[in-house]
Order: C-alpha cells, then structure tokens, then sequence
C-alpha cells in the first residue's frame, strides 16, 4: 500500500536581518529622514513594493491597480506609523503589517466593483510570480492555468498562498495577521497547493 504523502511546512525565527530590516522600515514610515535615505532602507522598501505588488497583481488580475492599492497601502503605514496616538514598537513586524494592510485594500478595492473596469493581465504570457513553488516545473501555458486557478481559491487560501509565497512570510507571522493559528495557516496553504498541483496534474494529463 503506498504511503500518503504529506507536506512539510519548517518554520524558522525572524533573523537579526529581518528585524533590522523592520526596524529601518518603520522608522521610514514614521518620517526618519535618516532611515528613508539609507540605502539599506531603499532596498528593502523596492523588494518589498515589488513583493506585495506580485501578490496584489493576482488578487485583481490587474497589474495597475495593484499599483494604486499598494500605494494606497504604503500611504495607510505612513499615517499610521506617523500617528502619535499609535505606538510603533506595538507592530513588530512591519512588512506583514503592510503586506496585510495592501490585502485589505486589495479586497476593498475587489468589492468596490473597479477591478471590473479595469483590463485583465490574463493575456500576457508570463503573469505568475517567480518565486511561486511551480515556477521551475511548468510551461508557460500552465503559468496562465495556474494564474486563472488561484483565482478559484478560497479567498482565505489565496491569500495565505500570496502571503506565503509572493510575500515570502513565515506562517507564525501570517497567522499573527490573519488573527488565526499557525496551524489553521499551514492547513490553508496545504489545500491550496493540492488544488493548484491538481489543476495542472489534469490538464497535463489530458495533454
């Protein structure tokens, strides 16, 4: 009898990095003129941009309004990091925060009925972030069956995909969030990677 194959999920603790990077991050959005012309802070602020816009480009379909709403999300950080009435030290990991801060957005923004106005990056060939678990094993033609799949998720499992994936989060920071366990993250990116592998499992085998 075969063995069930199961799925392994390592968590590892924020590195001395990741918390430098945090820490640079919002002194930036709490107007540190000092950290926003640090070339370390420049860095870290475009990998991130460009993280949370990969994200927020396969939540909408729409590259461009993914630009509005991660811009919207970066705005949304500066007031409230800037805000004296909140207390930074209490976020202690300011790239989940605003990678959450963009998926709400992104959400509003779905619900806003916009995303219907705008034109769809279904027809470019290559929509699929590089950094997805697939990258390396499918054709472009599967990056567009996978694009269109992931659109067929449980919102809950995209966006834990997303976050996982495109936003490179660990699953205790994801679950912080989400205001859920850690185990309820993992069991949402497990499902979510059998649908997607049995998307593509169907299509080849038709091929």
């Amino acid at each position: 009898m075969a063995q069930a194959r199961t799925e392994s999920f390592p968590d590892s603790s924020p590195t001395d990095d990741m918390k430098d990077s945090n820490a640079r991050l919002s002194a930036m959005l709490q107007g540190n003129k000092m950290a926003a012309e640090d070339p370390r802070t420049m860095a870290d602020n475009t990998t991130l941009t460009e993280k949370i816009h990969s994200a927020i480009s396969l939540l909408l379909g729409n590259r461009d309004a993914a630009s509005e709403v991660v811009s919207e999300a970066f705005l949304k950080g500066v007031r409230h990091f800037s805000d004296p009435k909140n207390n930074p030290k209490n976020i202690t990991n300011t790239q989940a925060w605003l990678f959450r801060a963009a998926i709400n957005a992104g959400h509003d923004y779905r619900r806003s009925g916009w995303s219907k106005r705008s034109r769809s990056f279904y027809e470019d060939a290559d929509v699929v972030d590089p950094r997805d678990p697939f990258a390396e094993t499918i054709t472009a033609e599967d990056r567009t069956r996978l694009t269109s799949a992931l659109q067929d998720l449980h919102e809950e499992e995209r966006e834990v995909f997303q976050m996982r994936t495109s936003g490179e989060l660990m699953y205790d920071e994801i679950a912080e969030q989400r205001h859920v366990p850690s185990g309820t993250v993992k069991t949402q990116m497990r499902r979510a990677m059998i649908k997607l592998r049995k998307v593509l499992n169907q299509e080849n085998s038709v091929a």
